[in-house]
């Protein structure tokens, strides 16, 4: 049976407030209209204000409408830090041919 890492300390629950603050970029690419961004963020119990959690996380930032939404596609935890960077690479050289190809079809 696997052990489970999440004890009564770090468990996040749905109707736990918490405060997210980004404590670091380590990437910000911009292809086109939309940002693709890799940040470190730091997770906080927002009624004693005790930090639950590290983590990382991929975002898209896009205009839509007027409008700047930023979407998170996905989140990693720190001990995968490698993976999430290999996986942003893959998906900003994705976007670059996309965009590549449709400007080339114009």
């Amino acid at each position: 049976m696997a052990k489970s890492l999440m004890n009564s300390e770090n468990m996040i629950f749905p109707d736990e407030s918490r405060e997210i603050e980004l404590v670091e970029t380590i990437m910000l690419v911009e292809v086109g209209h939309t940002q693709f961004e890799l940040v470190e963020e730091e997770i906080y119990r927002k009624a004693d204000g005790k930090l639950i959690d590290t983590r990382i996380a991929l975002t898209r930032k896009e205009w839509k409408y007027g409008r700047r939404v930023t979407v998170t596609a996905k989140h990693y935890p720190m001990s995968e830090r490698d993976k999430a960077i290999g996986e942003m690479v893959t998906l900003t050289q994705w976007a670059i041919m996309e965009t590549a190809q449709e400007k080339m079809t114009k």
